[in-house]
């Protein structure tokens, strides 16, 4: 905020999105709790929220897709 003083006062939005899900809650959590900016919302777009569930089972299909092996 001290870098663009225009915007001091002003609802802040944090977003992402896939790998975001990981990352963007964390970073609205650390900003509410541990600094004077107020966080007004924050929004993840198909968001990874745990890697082993999200992710594991896309791996076998992503590289059949990507011709890392055949049939």
């Amino acid at each position: 905020m001290e870098r663009y003083p225009l915007y001091k006062g002003k609802p802040l939005y944090i977003s992402g999105e896939s790998y975001g899900g990981i990352y963007i809650p964390y970073l609205a959590w650390q900003l509410a709790h541990n600094s004077d900016i107020k966080v007004s919302g924050f929004m993840v777009g198909n968001g990874v929220t745990n890697w082993k569930y999200d992710t594991t089972p896309a791996t076998i299909q992503t590289a059949y897709h990507h011709a890392m092996y055949s049939d």
